[in-house]
């Protein structure tokens, strides 16, 4: 089973980059309150984890733990590139991608857009 993730955009020692991404992961659990229930999500793919934040489309993602999704929104990526936060516009359930994927060539048509196929563990 195979996903995709694409994203565009560059980053400079030091500051915290903003990017507009579409991907495809899997929803999992972040944290749950005492009586076991879901109150934060993040979307992982085997080589990136995205924690969401509670705006935007991201509360909604609670009733998709453990299933797979395609999701859109601005990813913020703190200066030392370990940390992502995804504030999801929108998401639709989706199947693993089965196959191997060609790469978009970019919204702008100029194949600056970076991707990556990905095998979930």
């Amino acid at each position: 089973m195979l996903l995709l993730a694409s994203c565009a955009g560059t980053q400079n020692p030091g500051e915290t980059l903003e990017q507009n991404i579409t991907f495809t992961g899997i929803v999992e659990a972040g944290d749950m309150d005492e009586a076991g229930n879901v109150t934060a999500t993040s979307i992982w793919t085997n080589k990136e984890e995205y924690e969401v934040a509670p705006e935007g489309k991201g509360p909604e993602l609670l009733k998709y733990v453990n299933k797979t999704v395609k999701a859109t929104g601005t990813v913020t990526t703190k200066e030392d590139g370990a940390y992502k936060v995804i504030t999801v516009t929108s998401f639709e359930e989706a199947q693993p991608v089965k196959e191997e994927v060609t790469p978009d060539t970019g919204a702008d048509g100029t194949g600056n857009e970076e991707n990556e196929t990905v095998v979930p563990e």
